[in-house]
């Protein structure tokens, strides 16, 4: 009967789908699950196979994947079967995804379920993760047009997220960054809305992962920032009016308390410890409009910071802080109380010119990617943290050295702005730092080629002078004396046109003068005759 209307004429489609429907339905009835993937090829790899044949017998099938009457081997074939049916084909390329998603999720649960005991067991877990990841390089999300927009970011998520799991960040940042972050915007508070939020949360968890390991810090404020600005975050900030109890939302998954204050803190430091540039301008700029920033009186001591950075005025390390304000920084997570008052004395020359450690400024920090707990997402009793950076002694060691460099960086900023030449003492004494580290940060600043804005200085040492005064080569002057005879040309110029306009100002007030004299007396000599005229 299959044979007959699958060769017959067109008119016969819809009796040669319900056909194949009827043949894979007994095994489906029975619970044969071998036989329904051997059903299964054997219709759809016929010759002249119909389209509509095809899409209803994988749809059908992927139905009793739903359900729990399979174990995890007959699921798993069945799978294999039906993405073996559905490969290449447009007319089920959405179920093709599906399928591959639901593949690679398998292979992603076999190896968290192997673990990492030994060596042996990382081996295996690690080829299982391989596959999941291989798995998803057949799809391609962006090419399937009846796939939702929700979905297609799940399934590009999932694909980044084993990527970075198999410690591939540059291929799993590559993946990440085709969600455009903007778009998975949303306002309202719908079902759907709140999922798209909940997919960008996780973007932000991932991007944070890959910029932790490519040691980019304005990247990584940006990314807390995404965090922050979330709806689902910031109503927490807006809704708390104690900052201490939160608002509770319907149908919405439970979020920490203090996320958004959590992610606006990261903002500040990381923006903080980021290589100067107009980026970070723009992001300090914004943090300063940042109204929680401004009004909650728990975070006066980073909206501090934030203005520290944007007022050109030298601060002194021992008194720009109160000590309760610099024990509530320091204890922060990423410093963890490893930002101590006054360093010991080349204590940053040694962490940049280490070469045991091989750190250069904003370069290398082995951090790992720990969880954190104050930035959590829970739903469903599946918990999902947005990762952090410190954990590590070594990690906090590394933020707090950075903190201080770029505290001391703007204050040679400001000074090099201010001061033509400098005495190496004095310029120590501003920093509080020694003069070996005094000395070691100006030249980093000088001749580090990464750095976007470098400042212009020369260090004196017999002397114990820095001058920041740029030598001017014959070109400059010659420059400069061409722009300056220019100027003076322009004001000659602008003279002779203004001593010109007040002559020919004083010629007409002459004529009109004479005109004026003539009409005087021309009305006396009327007066007259007419006194003349009437004594007659």
């Amino acid at each position: 009967m299959e044979k007959r209307t699958r060769v017959s004429s067109f008119d016969a489609s819809a009796l040669c789908k319900r056909t194949a429907l009827l043949i894979i339905s007994i095994p489906i009835h029975l619970k044969a699950w071998t036989k329904l993937g051997e059903f299964i090829s054997t219709l759809c790899k016929r010759r002249n196979v119909l389209k509509k044949v095809v899409q209803a017998v994988v749809r059908t099938s992927m139905m009793e994947l739903e359900g729990d009457e399979l174990n995890a081997t007959q699921r798993e074939s069945l799978i294999e079967t039906l993405r073996d049916v559905s490969k290449g084909k447009i007319y089920v390329e959405l179920e093709f995804a599906r399928l591959t998603f639901q593949l690679s999720c398998i292979e992603e649960r076999k190896a968290s379920s192997i673990g990492q005991a030994n060596e042996k067991t990382k081996e295996e877990s690690h080829k299982h993760l391989k596959k999941a990841a291989d798995l998803m390089e057949d799809v391609t999300v962006e090419t399937i047009g009846t796939m939702s927009k929700s979905e297609k970011v799940k399934l590009t998520l999932h694909h980044a997220r084993i990527l970075l799991l198999l410690g591939d960040y540059i291929k799993g940042g590559i993946v990440a960054k085709k969600v455009k972050r903007h778009r998975l915007r949303s306002e309202a508070s719908t079902k759907e809305d709140i999922e798209m939020q909940l997919l960008k949360l996780t973007h932000c968890r991932l991007m944070i992962e890959v910029h932790t390991d490519s040691h980019d810090n304005l990247e990584l404020a940006q990314d807390f920032w995404d965090v922050y600005e979330t709806p689902l975050v910031l109503k927490h900030a807006t809704a708390n009016q104690s900052e201490e109890k939160s608002m509770d939302v319907e149908d919405t998954p439970t979020l920490s308390i203090d996320a958004w204050r959590a992610a606006l803190i990261r903002v500040v430091l990381f923006t903080v410890c980021a290589e100067p540039s107009l980026q970070r301008s723009d992001m300090l700029n914004r943090l300063k409009n940042c109204a929680p920033l401004q009004t909650k009186d728990s975070l006066a001591t980073f909206k501090k910071l934030v203005d520290i950075h944007l007022t050109e005025n030298v601060f002194v390390w021992d008194s720009m802080f109160t000590s309760q304000e610099f024990q509530e920084i320091s204890s922060h997570s990423i410093f963890n109380g490893k930002l101590l008052p006054a360093p010991p004395a080349g204590s940053l020359q040694k962490l940049l010119s280490s070469s045991d450690t091989a750190s250069k400024l904003d370069s290398t920090f082995v951090r790992p990617t720990p969880v954190d707990g104050e930035v959590r997402i829970t739903n469903d009793d599946k918990e999902t943290g947005l990762m952090g950076t410190g954990a590590s002694a070594e990690c906090c060691a590394e933020w707090a050295r950075l903190f201080r460099i770029r505290i001391a960086e703007h204050n040679v900023q400001v000074v090099s702005k201010r001061y033509g030449m400098i005495t190496s003492a004095r310029l120590s004494q501003m920093l509080c730092l020694s003069l070996e580290d005094t000395e070691f940060v100006v030249c980093t600043m000088v001749s580090d080629k990464k750095r976007k804005e470098n400042i212009y200085a020369r260090v004196d040492r017999p002397n114990g002078i820095v001058s920041f005064l740029k030598p001017k080569g014959t070109d400059d002057v010659l420059q400069a004396w061409s722009g300056k005879l220019e100027e003076m040309l322009k004001l000659v110029d602008a003279s002779c046109f203004l001593i010109e306009k007040e002559e020919t100002l004083q010629k007409i007030l002459k004529k009109q003068a004479k005109k004026e004299k003539k009409k005087k007396k021309k009305k006396m000599k009327q007066k007259e005759k007419m006194e003349v005229e009437t004594k007659a």
